[in-house]
C-alpha cells in the first residue's frame, strides 16, 4: 500500500452472507443484512470473483447439504457467497478471480483467489489537462472608454460591410432563406471577433492556481521530501523530514494567502477604478441599502443545499400564505400571491424603470398619485379633505363615484401591454420589458405541502419589483383615457377647478355633479381584462346637510376627520396589545428600544396621514392623553406610580402629539404646494377659494384651511386666492419655508407649556 491517497488500492474480502447479483444455488432462507454487503455499491465497489466466465466449480464458495422431505436423499448445494471486492476505478487491473477446493484445512467453504496487475504507472492517476482557450476581454471593454470606442468602430465597420453585402444580394435566393438563428449566430460571431480585434483575449486561469515561480519550488521541495520520509527507516531521520516539510508547508499557506490578497485588491481596485455613476451600481445600491446576513438554505439532512431547485422548493415551504383584510378565510381569491424575484432581476427592473421614468411621467395623466415619485396616498387624501372643507363652507354639492379593480395586477393582457408601452418608450426599454415579462411561472401549494406542477403564466404582471406597478398604472391610464372620451359626464361651472378624477393605482374617483354610470365604465375597461369589483364601488355626495360621508374610506383614512382619529385610535390599541407580552418584560428591555418599537409598529399606525386632520384645540388635546396613555403601558408605568407629563416625554424622547401633527402638515401643504398646479392636491385648493355658491351662514366648521390659517403668524394669511399665490411663491423656496414651519411650530409648542403650567397652578 502506499500513502499517497492516488496511490491507494483497496481490497475487501470475507463471507458475505448475502446474494450478489449472481447466485449459484438454493439461496438460503435465513439470509442477514450484512452492512458491507448493503453498501458496496454506495462505495462504488466491483465483485472480482463473479466478473470471470469460469466453470461452476470454480464459481461457487460454499458446499452445503440438505435432506429432501419426500424421497429422504441427501442433496448437495453450491452457493457463492465469499467475494473479494475491489474499487471499480481499479477494475482494469484484475486479471483472474476464482474459487479452488481440495485444502488441507477442513471447511465448507472453498479458498477464493483474485490476481491483480499492480504497477505503478497505472496505479497512479493521470492530471487530466483540458485544453483551455482563450476568452474575449469584456472586462477592458466595461471599464475603460478608449477601449469602447476602438470596439464601437470595430464593430460598425463588420456590421456595415455585413449590411453592404445582403443588399447587393437580395436578388440571390440563398440570401432571403437565411433564418433567424443563422442571423443570430452571425451577429454573435461578429461581435466576438469585434472584441478580440480590438482589445484582445485573456488566458482562463484555474481557479485557486497561481502562476509563481517561488510557489513552484517550494512545492517541488516538500513533493520530494514526502517521498524520502516514505522511503527512509530511519525514524529520526523521518522525524526531521517531517519537521522540514511541515517548515515548508506553513511558508506555502502564507505564500497562497499573500497572492489570494493579491488578487482579491486587484479586482477591488478595478470595482472602484469603475464608474459609481453606472446603472447596476445605482440600482445594487438601491436594492441593498442595509446589511444583512446571509441566511443558509439546509436540507432535511442539515447539508448546505447547492442545487437552485431544492433550494427553491425548501424557501418556497417557509411561506406561509396572506390572507386579505376583510375577507373570508378559505377562498383562493382571498389570499395573496407570494412572488420570488432574484435580485438580478430586481437590479434590472429598477434599472428599465429609471430608463423609462421620463416617458412614463409624460404619459400618465395628473390625477394618477400612485407609485410615481413625490406622490402619495396624503395627496388624495388632502385632496378630499378640501373638497368636503368647500362644501362645509358653500351650498354645493360634490359626488364622488369610487371603483376600484379586482386582481388588477393578474389580468392586465400582456400583448395590449406591450403594445401600449411600444408607443411610448423606445425599443431599447422595450425589449427589456418584454424579457421581463416573459418565462413567468407559476406554482400552487395545496394544503401546506402538495404542490402542482410549474405553469408557464403569460397574463398579469409578477409583483414584487418596482417595474410592475408602474407597468400596471399605465395600462390603466390607456383604458382610462378611452373611458373618458366615451363616457358623457355633465360640465358644470366650478368643474373647470374642482379635479375630475383622483387616482391612485387601481383606486379611481369620478368626481362631478351627479354620479357616473359604472355600467359604460365596466363595458370599455373589459376590453382590456379589467374586472370592476362591484362591492368595493362607492357613491360618496359631499354635502353640509349629510354626514355618511364621514364615514368614506379614501385609501385607507376617512374622509372625517374625528372619524378617521377614532379609527386610527381602535387600530393602534389592538397593535398595541398585540405586543402586550413585550412591554412587561419590565428590565429586561431598554426604554429606548420599547419606544423604538412603540414608535415603528403602533405610532405609525395612528399617524396614518395625519398631515390632513383638522382639530380643534381640544381634540388636539385629547389626542394627546390618548398618546400619553399609550406611553405609560408601554413603559409598564400603573396606579399609584405618578409621572408629570413633561417627565414623561422626557423620558421617552418624545413631543406632544399635536406637535407632530403640526409639523407634518406643514410638511406636507409645502411639498404640495411646489408641485404641478395641476395635480387634484393643488386644484382642489385653488377651487376652495373660488366661490360658486351662497356662503352658508354660522360659525364655520373646523375644517383644514381653517387649521392652517389658524397656525400661520405674521403677515400671512390664508383667505383668498391672493394669500395661496405668496405662500406658493414662499413654499418655492425650501428654506424660506423651513423657517416658517419652525416659528409656527415653536409658537406651538410655547402655547402647549403655558397651558401645561396654568394647568399645574
Amino acid at each position: 500500500m502506499f500513502r499517497d491517497p492516488f496511490m491507494t488500492f483497496l481490497v475487501c474480502f470475507g463471507h458475505f452472507d448475502r446474494e450478489s447479483y449472481r447466485l449459484f444455488g438454493e439461496p438460503r432462507a435465513h439470509r442477514q443484512q450484512v452492512s458491507a454487503m448493503l453498501s458496496y455499491k454506495e462505495k462504488k465497489l466491483f465483485v472480482s470473483n463473479s466478473a470471470f466466465d469460469h466453470p461452476s466449480r470454480h464459481q461457487t464458495t460454499w458446499i452445503g447439504q440438505i435432506r429432501d422431505r419426500t424421497t429422504g436423499k441427501i442433496i448437495n448445494i453450491f452457493n457463492q457467497i465469499d467475494y473479494i471486492l475491489c474499487q471499480k476505478q481499479n477494475k482494469h487491473l484484475l486479471t483472474n478471480a476464482r474459487s479452488y477446493a481440495g485444502t488441507l484445512l477442513t471447511s465448507d467453504h472453498k479458498l477464493v483467489k483474485a490476481s491483480f496487475k499492480l504497477e505503478k504507472h497505472k496505479l497512479c492517476r493521470k492530471e487530466q489537462h483540458s485544453k483551455r482557450t482563450p476568452k474575449p476581454n469584456i472586462a477592458a471593454i466595461v471599464n475603460k472608454e478608449e477601449s469602447q470606442r476602438r470596439y464601437q468602430n470595430t464593430l460598425d465597420t463588420k456590421l456595415s460591410s455585413i449590411t453592404s453585402v445582403r443588399k447587393n444580394n437580395t436578388d440571390n435566393s440563398k440570401a432571403r432563406a437565411d433564418s433567424v438563428p443563422d442571423r443570430l449566430k452571425c451577429v454573435q460571431t461578429i461581435i466576438k471577433q469585434s472584441i478580440e480585434e480590438s482589445v484582445g483575449c485573456v488566458a482562463t486561469a484555474r481557479q485557486n492556481k497561481h502562476n509563481d515561480e517561488e510557489l513552484s519550488q517550494l512545492s517541488k521541495r516538500q513533493k520530494d521530501i514526502r517521498v524520502k520520509i516514505q522511503n527512509t527507516k530511519d525514524n529520526n531521520k523521518r522525524d526531521r523530514l517531517k519537521i522540514e516539510r511541515n517548515r515548508i508547508l506553513h511558508t506555502i499557506r502564507k505564500r497562497q494567502i499573500k497572492l489570494k490578497n493579491e488578487e482579491i485588491e486587484k479586482k477591488i481596485e478595478g470595482i472602484n477604478s469603475a464608474k459609481c455613476d453606472h446603472a447596476m451600481f445605482k440600482a445594487t445600491r438601491l436594492l441593498y441599502q442595509k446589511q444583512f446576513e446571509n441566511p443558509k438554505v439546509e436540507d432535511q439532512e442539515g447539508k448546505l443545499a447547492s442545487n437552485p431547485n431544492d433550494i427553491l422548493d425548501i424557501v418556497s415551504s417557509h411561506f406561509k400564505t396572506i390572507q386579505k383584510p376583510g375577507k373570508k378565510k378559505g377562498p383562493p381569491n382571498n389570499l395573496r400571491p407570494i412572488t420570488l424575484l432574484n435580485s438580478l432581476r430586481k437590479a434590472l427592473s429598477i434599472i428599465t424603470l429609471n430608463r423609462i421614468r421620463p416617458f412614463v411621467e409624460e404619459y400618465l395623466s395628473k390625477s394618477q398619485s400612485g407609485f410615481r415619485p413625490d406622490r402619495s396616498t396624503a395627496d388624495v387624501v388632502w385632496t378630499h379633505k378640501w373638497l368636503a372643507a368647500k362644501t362645509l363652507k358653500e351650498d354645493v354639492i360634490i359626488k364622488i363615484s369610487g371603483i376600484d379593480m379586482s386582481a388588477a395586477f393578474d389580468t392586465i393582457d400582456r400583448n395590449q401591454l406591450l403594445n401600449i408601452i411600444a408607443t411610448i418608450v423606445n425599443e431599447g426599454e422595450l425589449r427589456i420589458i418584454r424579457f421581463l415579462l416573459s418565462n413567468t411561472k407559476i406554482k400552487t401549494r395545496i394544503n401546506g405541502a402538495t404542490k402542482t406542477n410549474t405553469f408557464i403564466s403569460n397574463v398579469g404582471t409578477p409583483q414584487g419589483d418596482s417595474l410592475s406597478p408602474v407597468l400596471f398604472i399605465v395600462y390603466l391610464e390607456h383604458a382610462l383615457k378611452e373611458v373618458r372620451t366615451t363616457l358623457p359626464r355633465p360640465i358644470v361651472k366650478y368643474e373647470k377647478e374642482i379635479p375630475n378624477e383622483i387616482a391612485y393605482a387601481d383606486d379611481v374617483d369620478f368626481i362631478g355633479q351627479d354620479y357616473v354610470n359604472i355600467n359604460e365604465i365596466q363595458e370599455t375597461l373589459h376590453k382590456y381584462q379589467l374586472k370592476v369589483n362591484t362591492d368595493k364601488t362607492e357613491f360618496t355626495a359631499l354635502s353640509k346637510n349629510e354626514e355618511d360621508w364621514k364615514n368614506a374610506k379614501k385609501v385607507g383614512s376617512l374622509i372625517g376627520d374625528l372619524e378617521d382619529v377614532e379609527r386610527r385610535k381602535q387600530l393602534s390599541t389592538a397593535a398595541l396589545n398585540k405586543l402586550y407580552h413585550v412591554w412587561m418584560k419590565g428590565n429586561k428591555l431598554k426604554t429606548t428600544t420599547k419606544i423604538q418599537l412603540y414608535n415603528s409598529l403602533v405610532k405609525s399606525i395612528l399617524l396614518y396621514n395625519c398631515s390632513t386632520w383638522a382639530l380643534t384645540l381640544t381634540e388636539e388635546e385629547k389626542i394627546n392623553a390618548f398618546h400619553r396613555k399609550q406611553l405609560k403601558k408601554v413603559l409598564n408605568i400603573k396606579f399609584p406610580v405618578k409621572i408629570t407629563n413633561k417627565s414623561l416625554y422626557k423620558k421617552c424622547q418624545e413631543k406632544p402629539l399635536s406637535l407632530q401633527i403640526l409639523k407634518a402638515r406643514w410638511n406636507l401643504f409645502g411639498h404640495i404646494l411646489r408641485r404641478d398646479s395641476d395635480i387634484p392636491a393643488n386644484r382642489a385648493t385653488r377651487a376652495y377659494f373660488i366661490q360658486y355658491g351662497h356662503k352658508l351662514r354660522g360659525r364655520p366648521t373646523t375644517t383644514l384651511p381653517i387649521v392652517l390659517n389658524r397656525g400661520l403668524i405674521d403677515h400671512f394669511r390664508l383667505h383668498s386666492t391672493d394669500d395661496l399665490v405668496k405662500i406658493t411663491e414662499l413654499a418655492k423656496d425650501r428654506k424660506q419655508w423651513r423657517e416658517l414651519s419652525a416659528r409656527i411650530e415653536k409658537a406651538a409648542e410655547a402655547s402647549q407649556t403655558v397651558n401645561w403650567d396654568a394647568t399645574r397652578q
